[in-house]
């Protein structure tokens, strides 16, 4: 345990977030005290990260692609993906033929912000819905 922690805190290479890094902190605690079963409470650690929000480009307006020449990106919906295992976007290129029925998705890091054109929500993972503002604005 101890050096799973080394690796999450010193290791670049290793991408963790601070929900797993406590999970991680909270055993190695655990696995110090002899005789002792690993144990803690969950829900005391990922309860805050559900009540989160993620900062994204709303449904209607148009974002940057960050590959294929930075193409711009019509967003008509903002949702969780399993597969991804985060947020992503579903929409279609700004070039794409209206009867075109392909829809593409990306994971949200895939598609920038254009300044002073995206429209910027908030999505709230606990409840899965978008807001304009953050919580504590609406």
């Amino acid at each position: 345990m101890h050096q799973a922690l080394d690796i999450a805190n010193l290791d670049n290479e290793v991408d963790v977030d601070e929900v797993t890094l406590e999970a991680l902190k909270k055993l190695y605690e655990c696995s110090k005290k002899s005789g002792v079963p690993i144990s803690f409470d969950v829900a005391e650690i990922v309860e805050p990260a559900l009540h989160s929000f993620e900062r994204v480009i709303m449904p209607g307006s148009v974002g940057l692609t960050l590959h294929n020449a930075n193409q711009e990106f019509i967003v008509e919906n903002v949702f969780f993906h399993p597969k991804f295992s985060g947020l992503c976007y579903r929409g279609r290129y700004t070039s794409q033929k209206k009867n075109y029925n392909t829809v593409i998705i990306f994971p949200i890091t895939s598609l920038a912000e254009i300044l002073g054109e995206s429209q910027i929500g908030y999505y709230n993972y606990h409840t899965g819905e978008l807001h304009k503002k953050l919580e504590q604005d609406i």
